[in-house]
């Protein structure tokens, strides 16, 4: 083999380790003529370079073993949290005496600015003070956010060391991934801080987080595709097809439009060519959690107030543990129309994105022109417009909205409205009254029973 051809046989060989639209065939049918119709319906292969980096925040407060104290440095959002306030707040790394019902607060900032953190961890080190009520006590990550306000995670440190008797102490790290359960990585991403708390009878010696992170995506996923209509004995179908991929990062920030566009292209391969961005929702969304309820189950919890008094502690409690995973789906939609061979086509585009469950409420707009009269006499005329919704999504089987579908099910689960509400009625243009209904929620119900 010559030099010439062993550079290009290397050159397709890299090539195709690259992101890139590889051709995938897909079986339809039967068709007209009773067969399967094959249409390559393309997939995304292949790599993406990625360069991983790596910064270590060093002890932040000294690994001095209470030799010495230095301040904390919570940011002004996270002391304005509920988390701090209202409480006696331990503003110190190596508290001597360690302070009892005082509880501490630190923000660690990121000093780039970098959104494709992929894992982190935390190390800390920690010292009960003489107080019995050591075994009640918390690390927390928070979320002090407008709007969020939570703990992205707070467990016992009972769970995490085994133990925490008065006057123990030690040293542990906790790593968290992007993806995971807790989003600690996904507000990383977002904000560049990390908010640490320890209440509120255990000092904190140093703190230390250590970040990986890349500089490049590394995700490969489609950018362009296109819509192919396949004839079969039942009808045309419409499949999508994809023309290009692209390397990118698979969350970033929180549920929103993605600011890089989903394009897709309409009419392909015809004088009618046309493509659009039809966006599309990328991002993490937060758990939800719930006030505490039953006392027989057990759940790691944080104290959010206490009694100042100490006379006696009133806790007001939040469960930690998530009650369901929440996706980020469309909420908004809005349409353009393009030109085809058949005249003006609508084409649907995402324009809001929104944390929901599976199977969720859509808003839906509806417009009327309500007619105000005063003695039976026009006095004027204003718009109404009214969110009355539609219900998306996937339901399972047996009712849960974990987006698994099965089509062997007589009377499937579906996702409809389940509650609905009357606005009052209104006067038209046209002397009748309108009274309209507004979905409140949807929910997967069974049908056709």
């Amino acid at each position: 083999m010559s030099i010439t051809s062993t550079a290009a046989a290397a050159q397709a060989q890299a090539v195709k380790k690259c992101c890139s639209a590889r051709p995938l065939l897909k079986k339809f049918g039967p068709g007209p003529n009773g067969k399967p119709v094959t249409v390559d319906v393309g997939q995304c292969a292949g790599s993406c370079t990625s360069s991983q980096f790596y910064w270590d925040s060093k002890p932040i407060g000294g690994d001095d073993r209470y030799t010495g104290q230095e301040p904390s440095s919570p940011s002004p959002l996270f002391l304005a949290s509920s988390y701090l306030t209202g409480r006696p707040l331990n503003l110190f790394f190596d508290s001597t005496p360690i302070p009892i019902d005082r509880i501490f607060g630190h923000t660690i900032k990121l000093p780039f600015n970098c959104r494709d953190v992929t894992r982190i961890k935390l190390k800390f080190c920690l010292n009960a003070s003489r107080s019995s009520l050591t075994t009640t006590d918390h690390i927390a990550i928070w979320d002090p956010q407008p709007g969020n306000d939570l703990a992205l995670w707070a467990p016992r440190l009972t769970t995490l060391y085994g133990q925490w008797n008065p006057n123990d102490n030690g040293c542990l790290e906790q790593t968290f991934s992007a993806g995971d359960l807790t989003g600690v990585v996904e507000y990383v991403n977002t904000y560049r801080e990390l908010n640490v708390g320890v209440d509120d009878d255990t000092g904190v010696n140093y703190l230390q987080l250590q970040v990986w992170y890349d500089r490049l995506p590394k995700v490969c996923q489609p950018a362009k595709t296109t819509k192919v209509k396949v004839a079969l004995a039942t009808g045309v179908q419409t499949v999508d097809k994809i023309l290009e991929c692209e390397c990118s990062t698979s969350k970033v920030g929180p549920c929103s439009r993605k600011p890089k566009p989903k394009l897709e292209v309409f009419f392909h391969n015809s004088v009618f060519e046309q493509t659009v961005d039809v966006g599309r929702c990328v991002g993490h969304c937060s758990f939800v959690f719930v006030p505490w309820w039953p006392a027989e189950k057990s759940y790691d919890v944080v104290v959010l107030a206490t009694d100042p008094t100490n006379a006696t502690r009133k806790i007001n409690q939040t469960i930690l543990a998530p009650q369901r995973d929440l996706k980020c789906q469309p909420y908004r939609t809005k349409e353009v129309t393009i030109r085809g061979p058949n005249g003006p086509i609508c084409v649907e585009m995402i324009d809001e994105c929104r944390c929901n469950d599976n199977c969720y409420k859509m808003a839906h707009f509806q417009e009327f022109v309500e007619v105000i009269r005063l003695n039976n006499q026009l006095t004027a005329e204003r718009r109404r417009i009214f969110n009355i919704g539609k219900c998306v999504g996937a339901c399972s089987n047996d009712g849960r909205d974990d987006g698994v579908m099965y089509l062997d099910d007589d009377c499937p689960f579906k996702c409809i409205p389940t509650r609905y509400i009357n606005h009052k009625p209104f006067l038209l243009r046209d002397g009748t009254f309108k009274t309209v209904s507004e979905i409140s929620d949807c929910d997967c119900s069974q049908v056709g029973r």
